[in-house]
């Protein structure tokens, strides 16, 4: 969680709308991207299940959406190289 709050310090603007990812520098962003990506889609699966109360669509798919942003197209090629 403290992983993805450093990309995502909130999850909505004060609009209603998704929060942006905040801006790191390129050094910063590469060392948090992969741990960030798996926190993200955790947090997605999470709120999906209803872990912690019940099943939140909107934020699942906000998590889920957040991890999505940060695959590269290289983590695709090599994920279909694994199988």
């Amino acid at each position: 969680m403290k992983v993805a709050k450093m990309l995502w310090p909130v999850d909505y603007d004060p609009t209603g709308k998704p929060a942006v990812r905040r801006r790191l520098g390129k050094e910063a962003l590469e060392t948090v991207r992969e741990p960030a990506m798996v926190a993200a889609g955790f947090l997605g699966r999470m709120a999906l299940r209803g872990e912690g109360g019940k099943p939140d669509y909107k934020r699942a798919r906000l998590w889920l959406d957040r991890a999505s942003e940060l695959v590269s197209v290289l983590d695709m090629v090599m994920a279909f190289a694994d199988n």
